[in-house]
């Protein structure tokens, strides 16, 4: 017999019931909380590199269309070089955090739906 089993067993023998499925409910409410905080944190972190990528990319196009010559504000040659393959880990870095943000929703709306169970079995339980 687990702690949490022996804390029942003491509590139903006090007149003070705490069942399994309230135990799980309240769980999946203290879950759904959590990861929808997480994702919040999450979404506003990912717009603000959403938001940091459009500037960088509009600061290089007008760097690159810009009518001064290249060699005057940096060594174009040299950053051209690797800014197509950086901007191509980039945005592969985004769609995988963007992944992450789904998964996340994903888990927080079984969190939702599992809660809704238990509470619906609690209220069975209470009927009888």
């Amino acid at each position: 017999m687990g702690f949490l089993d022996a804390l029942d067993s003491l509590g139903n023998s006090l007149g003070i019931c705490y069942t399994d499925n309230e135990r799980k409910r309240d769980e999946y409410d203290e879950l759904y909380e959590f990861l929808k905080e997480q994702k919040d944190k999450m979404d506003k972190k990912l717009s603000e590199l959403k938001t940091q990528k459009s500037g960088y990319l509009n600061n290089c196009d007008t760097l690159l269309s810009s009518k001064k010559k290249l060699a005057d504000t940096i060594p174009a040659w040299a950053f051209e070089a690797k800014r197509k393959e950086k901007d191509k880990e980039l945005k592969l870095l985004l769609k995988h955090f963007t992944d992450l943000v789904d998964d996340v929703e994903s888990a927080k709306n079984h969190a939702k739906l599992k809660w809704e169970e238990y509470k619906q079995a609690v209220k069975a339980e209470k009927a009888e």
